[in-house]
């Protein structure tokens, strides 16, 4: 399971977090919008007080992939593998 704070970030920008999952596609699955992705960049370093890659849009593909790259910039956090 991912980190609440990413599911609030989701529902900052008025996605419902039940149609999250580890592996949904942002852009196809749940048809984000590079407007959108901003916005969750947005959230996404407020929540956690980083910074995230300038890439981030063109990098996040699924949930995952946003965990791996929070992994990167907040001390302590794992990267997640796929199963």
């Amino acid at each position: 399971m991912f980190d609440k704070k990413i599911l609030d970030a989701f529902e900052a920008i008025e996605i419902d977090k039940n149609e999250i999952q580890s592996t949904t596609l942002l852009s196809e699955e749940l048809g984000m919008d590079s407007q959108e992705f901003i916005e969750l960049q947005y959230h996404l370093e407020k929540i956690f007080s980083v910074r995230l890659p300038d890439d981030f849009a063109v990098r996040a593909k699924t949930v995952i992939d946003i965990e791996n790259m929070l992994a990167s910039v907040v001390p302590g956090r794992k990267e997640v593998c796929y199963a």
